[in-house]
């Protein structure tokens, strides 16, 4: 009898090669239907090769082509631990005098203290070059092999840390080590320290602080392009800010594909698109005046000693800024060594009551609108007036003055009634086209607007308390802007603060030109009122501290008491300023100088703020060559540049 088949066997192994196939199938249509752009996405990677180049940040000029500020590509050091073994110590030695801070190697420190540094420096080094276990996103533990070490780091000083690696001695008699001892000191010496595929930049100030506030600085922050992380570096603040878009530049990249261990195909490149640099901006700020400005302005710090500081130089006729300083000073290479107040630009950021220089716009209003003459007189009561209930005084009592010699001599009861006859809806309108309670349109981040209340919010003291300067704020280039319109023969102008965007090869992109915002006063009262101010710097105005050696110069002083956080104003708390300008007949300069409530050696503007602005106008005036009054000036001219040079 023949065996039967065996049905059953064979029917399970049937099946089993049924499921088989169906599960193969489903693999297929698994692979090549459902994940197939996944698998696609994956397989381009695994052969392709993605390079991104940054594009290099743009530089930013002074008006004569001189640089402040630049980009350097630098390195980020890095080390993986599993490759140093027990070497941790020798492989810190090596290397950390080249990673000792550049501040530490060029500061003044005793060989001790320089010593120690760097022995700490070392010990850090040590620890972090020790193997470690750090827990994936799977929660599995693995080896850490990349610590950074530092950013930031020179080119040239990479070269050194590199050689210094492939030089290090670690052993005896080492050519006759077994060779995988070899090969373990080979992969140490070489592959154990190194440094991020992509380089960073670096943003260098030649000059260190100077124009700090008006540069600005840059921060870092983490990017993704085409799906490679960058660290790229941003404007924070200031020209930096403002034009980084214009300073950033369009990155660059480069796709291939890999050939197995040998690294790129050249010829397989599906396209190479090279960075374009950034564009360079190019400021109206001189370098030169603007150490001038700087140099001066601190030793007005030193003499007073107030909490904060500045000083604006202005071209009437254009508008154009050529210098501005504030204090205190930071640096913007390392912006967070600094606090933020003394980050901010209080040329533009800090709103004040100007005080009595706000009288040259309380006059030129009347005059302009023949409200008043300048011979005009009026009675200034001898130093008190009571009016709405309040008393208002002056420094000295005055009877009679004129217009003028209200202006020469400061009265603020001068000022009150000359305003009082205006009326408060004719002042609020000129404030207005002088430029208060708005912006100037300067591109600086930060700029406040100030305070002035509508007419119709003003009470019946208002008017006489805005007259002097109170019950309104304005920032320092509000106000010298506002002044420079008078040197201007009337014509208010927009501050110009950057003269033309230039290409990497120094082709003009745009050029910025200079912006009329309308006529405030006409050209008789601005001549009659530059007339009046000249007055102001002789032995019987304000500031005679601020005349000129070669060239008359006009302007006002401003002592402006404090506002009080409790309400009133706070005793012995002044706000200082003198804003003037030169020559009074021709084309010149009008600068600002500005001090927040000085401690020492008095705090009248004429006293405090009128020395620094003789300081800046007479260097600067002799360095730009502007035709001094007379054949003495022009021989006093003469002399000074032949000592300077």
């Amino acid at each position: 009898m023949i065996p039967g088949v065996p049905y059953k066997r064979l029917g399970w192994m049937t099946l089993a090669l049924l499921i088989g196939f169906v599960g193969l199938g489903y693999r297929l249509l698994d692979l090549q239907v459902f994940r197939h752009e996944e698998l696609s996405l994956k397989a381009r990677q695994n052969v392709s090769y993605a390079k991104l180049f940054e594009p290099r940040r743009g530089e930013i000029l002074d008006v004569k082509g001189r640089l402040l500020v630049t980009s350097r590509f630098v390195k980020t050091v890095c080390a993986d631990p599993t490759l140093i073994g027990n070497f941790q110590q020798e492989v810190a030695n090596a290397i950390a005098p080249f990673l000792l801070d550049e501040s530490v190697k060029q500061s003044a420190l005793s060989s001790a203290e320089y010593r120690r540094k760097l022995v700490e420096l070392k010990k850090s080094l040590t620890e972090k070059l020790r193997v470690r276990l750090r827990e994936t996103s799977d929660g599995r533990l693995i080896q850490n092999r990349y610590v950074v070490l530092k950013r930031k780091v020179s080119i040239d000083t990479w070269e050194k840390i590199d050689q210094a690696m492939k030089n290090l001695k670690l052993a005896a008699n080492e050519e006759n080590l077994p060779s995988k001892q070899k090969y373990f000191l080979s992969n140490l010496r070489n592959k154990a320290i190194f440094t991020e595929r992509k380089d960073d930049q670096l943003r260098y100030y030649p000059h260190g602080k100077l124009a700090g506030h008006v540069l600005g600085y840059v921060g870092s922050s983490q990017n993704e392009y085409w799906g490679e992380e960058a660290l790229s570096i941003s404007g924070q603040s200031g020209v930096e800010k403002v034009f980084d878009d214009y300073l950033t530049g369009v990155a660059g990249s480069r796709r291939t594909e890999r050939f197995g261990s040998k690294g790129e195909r050249w010829n397989a490149r599906s396209h190479d698109n090279p960075a374009e640099p950034g564009l360079n901006v190019v400021l109206t700020i001189d370098s030169r005046i603007q150490g001038i400005t700087e140099t001066a302005l601190l030793r007005g710090v030193e003499a007073h000693q107030p909490d904060r500081a500045c000083a604006i130089v202005v071209r009437p006729e254009s508008g154009e800024i050529l210098a501005m300083a504030s204090y205190p000073e930071y640096n913007p290479a390392s912006p967070g060594d600094f606090s933020i107040q003394a980050r901010r630009n209080m040329a533009v950021s800090d709103a004040f009551e100007p005080g009595s220089t706000f009288k040259v716009l309380v006059a030129a209003a009347a005059l302009n609108e023949n409200i008043v003459s300048m011979n005009e007189t009026f009675d200034c009561e001898m130093g008190s007036f009571r009016f709405a209930g309040k008393t208002l005084t002056d420094t000295k009592n005055h009877g009679m003055l004129s217009v003028k010699e209200i202006l020469v001599k400061s009265s603020n009861i001068g000022a009150a009634k000359i305003a009082l006859k205006m009326g408060k809806e004719t002042l609020y309108d000129y404030l207005l086209k002088f430029g208060l309670r708005q912006s100037t349109g300067v591109h600086l981040t930060g700029e406040s607007r100030g305070i002035l209340y509508p007419a119709d919010q003003w009470s019946d003291l208002s008017v006489t308390r805005i007259a002097m300067g109170h019950e309104v704020s304005a920032t320092p280039l509000q106000m010298t802007m506002a002044m420079a319109s008078i040197a201007n023969g009337g014509w208010l102008m927009a501050p110009k603060l950057v003269d033309r965007l230039e290409d990497s090869q120094g082709n003009v992109i745009s050029q910025h030109g200079p912006t009329r915002i309308r006529r405030v006063i006409q050209p008789s009262v601005a001549r009659a009122m530059a007339s009046a101010l000249s007055e102001v710097v002789s032995s019987h105005g304000t500031a005679p501290k601020a005349k000129l050696e070669q060239w008359q110069a006009a302007g006002k002083t401003g002592t402006a008491q404090k506002p009080s956080p409790r309400g009133g104003y706070a005793a012995g708390k002044y706000y200082s300023s003198f804003i003037g300008f030169f020559p009074t007949d021709r084309s010149g300069l009008c600068i600002g100088v500005f001090m927040d409530y000085p401690k020492k050696g008095g705090y009248y503007g004429g006293a405090v703020s009128g020395p620094v602005f003789r300081e800046i106008a007479n260097e600067t005036g002799v360095y730009l060559g502007i035709q001094p009054d007379n054949q003495t000036g022009r021989d006093q001219e003469k002399s000074f540049v032949l000592k300077r040079n």
